[in-house]
């Protein structure tokens, strides 16, 4: 861990540094944010209560918890911004192994298709069904249908009986 004395932030070399930071200033933002109300118990403040409307000692009392617990959760919030941007990328899994000229998205999906051609699969992603049966390409599913005994259909006009009473 490194200090920048510029900007008095303070930088991580490793995703996992900063989140070990950040993990150490949520226990100690819950233990700011736990005096705070302390600070208002200790005074008998009810919910909703306003700073400005209280004694000038109780104002001091409260704006000093206040502002080290708001500090403590910036301090965090930037912490946890800074490894935003230093979590590692999670790559993909990918069906296609794809040769040395295949570079940019546009050369991947030619080649994704040109792929399913070959193997004989079809052309069609999963939102695009409804255009593909349009088009005949894709065999229609007939609907499985379970008829009902004798026994549900008691069963049913007996519960719809008990629900009338």
């Amino acid at each position: 861990m490194s200090k920048d004395t510029k900007k008095g932030k303070v930088a991580y070399n490793t995703y996992d540094e900063a989140m070990v930071a950040a993990d150490a200033l949520k226990e100690k933002n819950a233990e700011v944010k736990a005096a705070y109300f302390s600070v208002v118990s200790k005074h008998k403040l009810r919910p909703g209560f306003k700073i400005a409307d209280q004694d000038k000692k109780v104002q001091k009392e409260l704006n000093d918890a206040k502002a080290i617990w708001d500090a403590v959760r910036d301090e965090k919030n930037v912490i946890l911004e800074l490894a935003k941007g230093m979590k590692p990328k999670k790559e993909g899994r990918s069906t296609y192994e794809y040769p040395a000229e295949v570079v940019t998205a546009e050369d991947k999906k030619k080649y994704r298709t040109k792929m399913r051609r070959l193997n004989g699969k079809p052309e069609v992603a999963e939102g695009d069904v409804k255009k593909a049966k349009k088009k005949g390409k894709v065999e229609e599913v007939a609907p499985v249908v379970v008829e009902k005994t004798g026994k549900d259909k008691k069963k049913k006009k007996k519960s719809k009986v008990q629900d009338e009473d």
